[in-house]
């Protein structure tokens, strides 16, 4: 799924519109309402009674409270989190997180009057409105894009860039997140090679080797872990040069077994269930590729990603074979 829209308006500009429907109120320990706010008369009279109120003071300090709009008869609420002075960044994460759960589905206007920077929240926010329904045969009637607006003081600087950068990391969490949902029937050798070839659209450069070139390299412990499998084994290596003329690339290796039953050293049932999400190493590396691409990441990384399926067969390695690796020793296995 793509990562729903988070942009940034001034404070004059949270008109009424954005009043009739969800909407985050930070009140600091002192009780105070922002009298710059451009609130509606009854709105901002409703909201001065209750901090007003012992209910308000009764609030832990970082903690929230939600209240009925009384602007509106539709069933849309104000959210209300009691600050404290000095707010640290496990805060701001918290902040994300019970905004994320208040947000719902729905679009959500964030009165952001902490003297600190709002990107940690709203990356926390994004993060956490991830679904998998897709394979779902009766999904959810979700709605297709929801915005979350922060509106921040005149004061306050901000880059476009900061929202950038969270995009393009949410975009790499999502596809990471996407790859490590999906059943080994789907997503098999050759369909995860699909799903990085797609890299290339974001200007990573994706060379499959095969299992002809595997041999011929000398991979023999990779090939044959998938020796009893019917998707044949490969070597996806992914690209991102975003860095200065002939800098030392950072590698990142990730593990990519489809499904790991365990090949003739069987797995029990409880322990196999969970199996196809043996592949989640090459899920991270594809997905911080693909977030480092997107973010114009000024480095050069490449990644490596060995695809194989451990499965039972009558070519599967078996306990006690002895392999050469790379490297050149040889390895006895004693469980496949």
């Amino acid at each position: 799924m793509k990562p729903h829209n988070i942009s940034i308006k001034r404070k004059k500009s949270f008109k009424l519109t954005y009043q009739k429907n969800k909407f985050v109120l930070f009140i600091g320990e002192d009780g105070k309402l922002d009298d710059e706010l451009p609130l509606h008369s009854q709105m901002a009279g409703f909201i001065k009674k209750f901090i007003s109120k012992k209910a308000f003071k009764n609030i832990a300090l970082s903690k929230s409270i939600t209240l009925d709009n009384p602007i509106t008869l539709e069933p849309d609420y104000i959210l209300i989190i009691r600050t404290k002075s000095l707010i640290d960044d496990k805060e701001l994460y918290d902040f994300g997180k019970i905004i994320s759960k208040f947000k719902g589905e729905d679009n959500i206007s964030i009165i952001w009057s902490i003297d600190k920077p709002f990107t940690s929240t709203a990356r926390t926010i994004q993060l956490r409105s991830y679904v998998f329904d897709g394979l779902k045969s009766k999904k959810n009637s979700r709605k297709k894009s929801t915005d979350t607006i922060f509106f921040i003081n005149e004061k306050f600087k901000y880059s476009k860039s900061d929202l950038f950068k969270n995009d393009a990391l949410a975009e790499g969490v999502f596809l990471c997140r996407d790859l490590v949902n999906l059943p080994a029937n789907i997503l098999n050798t050759n369909q995860f090679e699909k799903e990085l070839k797609k890299l290339n659209k974001v200007g990573i450069k994706v060379r499959v080797l095969n299992e002809k070139d595997i041999k011929a390299i000398g991979m023999n412990l990779l090939f044959a872990v998938g020796k009893g499998s019917e998707n044949p084994s490969k070597v996806v290596v992914l690209e991102w040069n975003g860095g200065k003329k002939g800098a030392e690339p950072t590698a990142l290796v990730g593990k990519g077994v489809v499904f790991d039953s365990g090949g003739l050293s069987l797995k029990s049932s409880s322990g196999m269930v969970d199996m196809a999400m043996d592949m989640a190493g090459a899920a991270v590396v594809a997905g911080v590729l693909k977030s480092a691409a997107l973010a114009n990441m000024k480095e050069h990384l490449v990644g490596i990603i060995g695809l194989v399926e451990n499965m039972p067969g009558p070519n599967a390695l078996r306990p006690g074979d002895i392999i050469k690796s790379l490297k050149g020793d040889l390895i006895q296995v004693n469980n496949t």
